[in-house]
């Protein structure tokens, strides 16, 4: 009896032994298996998930823009597959290639922030220079912004500050995009010096010699800064130049009207005795008069041609149109000096009734008078049209010059080594 009792107690203690000695064992394996852990720390399908969710999928920026916000870029730089994209491209003016070669320092680090890569080997980028609001800004408060196809990026996780930086102090920036805009108005400026040139050979000599020398200084002060900005060059000093010159012009002006409507009203007495020496002073009133209007023809066109010159330098909107007004208002008041002066000459031409001379011979000298006032007349009206038509012209060049300005630039190295605009 106390045999049987004895082996079962053996064997209840045995078959306890050996579960726990298997429970020992699996907890030993799974110890192998598993790495150490640490108070707090997470299982490993949580684990896996949270890297996840802490690094998602970035998307890369497809442009970047600079300007003072980034729904309104004065410039956009965006990386371009293949050269088609843009459609037809013309080679660049070789100046104004020089000018976009500034660009390069920004460039470099553009490469790098739109492929996610240095740059290297060959890139083709595209930039799209808005001129209306070039023309607006003044420099200050540019920023960059690296965009996606829904609006901004953050930039943090992108690329470094550093080459956002390079953007955002890239001065020059504003600077070669008003030059870039300037390029489109260098050809009607041209034209315009050239005509204020002829006008300045045949000048007057009722202007004294100060007049006319400041007259000169002027067109060749407007034909230094034309050659600047075809050169590139956009010199900062040059708007309070422009403003002395729209000064001195604006009083010789002035003086040329003044005197115009005095020698109009000026009237000749016709003598009874005879018409010869009436007609004589009659036909050099009208040639003084023929004179003046084309001096002050030439005052308002050199006007035109500088306030051309100093709209293409960025702000100052209010004082561009007010200049641009205030010419307006002069050339409409050149062209009623036309109408006055003619019918006061008229007046003078019918007053000469001599009891001596034969109403034949009386008739043609007349009429010559008359043939001269009206050719005068003309002649102003003309210049008047001239001067109006300039002013439009430019205004014209202004609109154009507010459309986007797209250049397609091969980037090879860090460097710009093709410019191209699109057509």
């Amino acid at each position: 009896m106390n045999i049987g009792v004895n082996a079962v107690l053996l064997a209840s203690s045995l078959l306890l032994l050996l579960v726990v000695a298997a429970a020992v064992s699996r907890r030993k394996k799974s110890e192998r298996k598993a790495p150490p852990t640490t108070p707090g720390s997470l299982p490993k399908a949580t684990a896996t998930r949270k890297l996840v969710s802490d690094f998602p999928r970035v998307a890369q920026p497809s442009q970047i823009v600079i300007g003072t916000r980034s729904d309104m870029p004065m410039l956009t730089i965006r990386r371009v597959s293949w050269r088609d994209e843009l459609g037809v491209v013309n080679p660049i003016d070789a100046r104004s290639k020089a000018t976009v070669s500034r660009l390069s320092p920004m460039l470099q680090a553009v490469p790098s922030v739109l492929v996610a890569q240095q740059a290297s080997g060959k890139q083709l980028m595209e930039v799209v220079i808005n001129g209306k609001l070039v023309a607006a800004a003044d420099g200050q408060g540019l920023r960059a912004f690296a965009m996606g196809p829904n609006g901004i990026i953050e930039q943090g996780r992108l690329f470094n500050v550093d080459k956002l930086q390079t953007l955002i102090n890239a001065t020059a920036v504003w600077q070669v995009a008003s030059v870039l805009v300037a390029q489109k108005h260098l050809a009607d400026i041209s034209k315009k010096l050239e005509d204020i040139k002829k006008g300045v050979e045949r000048i007057s000599r009722f202007l004294d010699t100060q007049r006319k020398s400041r007259i000169r200084a002027v067109y060749d002060y407007a034909g230094q800064v034309y050659d600047a900005l075809r050169s590139g060059e956009f010199p900062e000093h040059v708007e309070a130049e422009l403003e002395s010159c729209e000064r001195d012009l604006i009083e010789i002006q002035e003086h040329l009207m003044a005197e115009f409507l005095q020698k109009s009203d000026a009237r000749i007495q016709s003598s009874e005795l005879g018409t010869s020496e009436t007609h004589k002073r009659i036909e050099a009133k009208v040639g003084e008069l023929d004179q003046l209007a084309q001096d002050i023809a030439i005052c308002l066109k050199t006007r035109i041609a500088a306030w051309h010159v100093h709209s293409l330098f960025p702000g100052n909107q209010h004082l561009k149109s007010a200049r641009r007004k205030q010419i307006r208002e002069s050339i409409l008041r050149f062209a009623q000096l036309g109408p006055k002066s003619r019918d006061v000459l008229e007046e003078e031409i019918a007053a000469i009734r001599p009891i001596w001379y034969k109403k034949k011979a009386i008739a043609s000298r007349k009429q010559s008078l008359s043939d001269r006032t009206t050719l005068g007349i003309q002649n102003l009206l003309a210049a008047n049209r001239e001067a109006r038509d300039q002013l439009r012209m430019s205004e014209l060049a202004m609109r154009e010059a507010d459309s986007s300005t797209r250049l397609l630039l091969q980037i090879e190295n860090g460097a710009i080594s093709i410019v191209e605009h699109r057509a």
